[in-house]
C-alpha cells in the first residue's frame, strides 16, 4: 500500500515537473479503484468511508487520501490483521472445496439414488415404451392406449 502511494506521489511530481499537472479528481478516482483491490475487509470499509467523505466534499486532495491510506495500512499491519483471511474468506474456501468434491463425484448419494441424477430417467418403465422397432409407424397401441414417438 505504501509503495503504491509512494509511486503515485513520484508520478505526480514527474508530471508537475514536465508541466502536465493531472486533474485531482482523476487521481482520486484512480486511487479509490486501486484501494478497492485490497483483500482486507477493514481497509475496504475505510475506503468506502473515505469515498463518502470525498463525495461530501470534506476530502479534496489525493495527498490527504494517500495519507489516510498509509495510516490505516500501518495500523492494520501493526495489529497483525493486514494479511489475515477473514471469516468470509474461510467460508468461500469451504464452499469451493464442497463444489469441487461434488464435481468429482465425491458427494454421498442417498441409498438407491444414482450418482448421476438424470442418467437412469429413461430406463424407468416398460422397455417397449422406448423401443421404436415394435411399431412400423409413429404410433403404438398397447393396453388400449395409443403411444406416439
Amino acid at each position: 500500500m505504501q509503495l503504491l502511494n509512494q509511486d503515485v506521489r513520484e508520478k505526480l511530481v514527474d508530471l508537475l515537473a514536465a508541466g502536465d499537472a493531472s486533474d485531482e479528481t482523476d487521481v482520486l478516482i484512480s486511487l479509490f479503484r486501486a484501494y478497492k483491490t485490497a483483500s482486507n475487509e477493514e481497509f475496504l470499509n475505510a475506503v468506502d468511508y473515505w469515498k463518502n467523505e470525498w463525495s461530501a466534499g470534506t476530502l479534496t486532495t489525493a495527498e490527504a487520501l494517500m495519507d489516510k491510506a498509509d495510516k490505516k495500512y500501518a495500523e492494520l499491519r501493526d495489529l497483525g490483521t493486514w494479511g489475515k483471511r477473514s471469516a468470509k474468506d474461510d467460508q468461500i474456501v469451504a464452499l469451493m472445496t464442497q463444489v469441487e468434491n461434488l464435481k468429482k463425484g465425491g458427494g454421498n448419494p442417498k441409498k438407491g439414488q444414482s450418482k448421476k441424477p438424470f442418467a437412469d430417467k429413461k430406463k424407468k418403465g416398460p422397455q417397449w415404451k422406448f423401443d421404436r422397432t415394435m411399431s412400423t409407424t409413429t404410433e403404438l397401441v398397447k393396453n388400449r392406449k395409443t403411444y406416439k414417438w
